[in-house]
């Protein structure tokens, strides 16, 4: 039997995600009568998480243990890079895309990967971890940039 104790962190940020995409979509739908849009919004606030399998693999090499990844285990390595969890990229991202007339496309993408980040922050109880430059800063030390893992130990 599963214990769900183990994997409640991760139910419960999946499906925080999942409503606030949920919303965000259902916005940009009723504005701009688009499902290319909304596919975007659920890029931008669900597949953003696709770094973290970047995490994984940069920590594990290419051997893929599903139980380890929803555990998180991969933060033993002690680096946190999540490379697309970056205020910087949303707002790069916009723009590129307002200055190409890709405004809406780009808003939509944005706005995804905003929901996303917000809700990460909240549940962190803090904003600066998902700024690239910040975890630059501290060349990626997850020790550093997210006090909350301190108790995880590097193996």
């Amino acid at each position: 039997m599963i214990n769900i104790d183990k994997y409640r962190h991760l139910i419960v940020d999946l499906s925080t995600h999942i409503v606030v995409t949920l919303i965000v979509s259902i916005v940009i739908y009723k504005i701009y009568l688009s499902f290319t849009l909304v596919a975007l919004v659920v890029v931008g606030g669900i597949l953003i998480d696709v770094d973290h399998f970047i995490d994984y693999f940069l920590y594990a090499g290419l051997k893929f243990n599903l139980k380890k990844f929803a555990l998180i285990n991969f933060l033993k390595s002690g680096k946190i890079y999540i490379f697309f969890h970056s205020w910087e990229l949303v707002i790069f991202i916009y723009f590129t895309g307002f200055l190409l007339g890709l405004g809406r496309y780009t808003l939509a993408l944005s706005l995804g990967m905003l929901g996303h980040l917000l809700v990460d922050s909240l549940f962190q109880k803090a904003f600066l971890p998902y700024s690239l430059f910040y975890r630059m800063w501290y060349n990626f030390d997850a020790h550093k940039i997210l006090p909350c893992f301190r108790n995880i130990k590097n193996s």
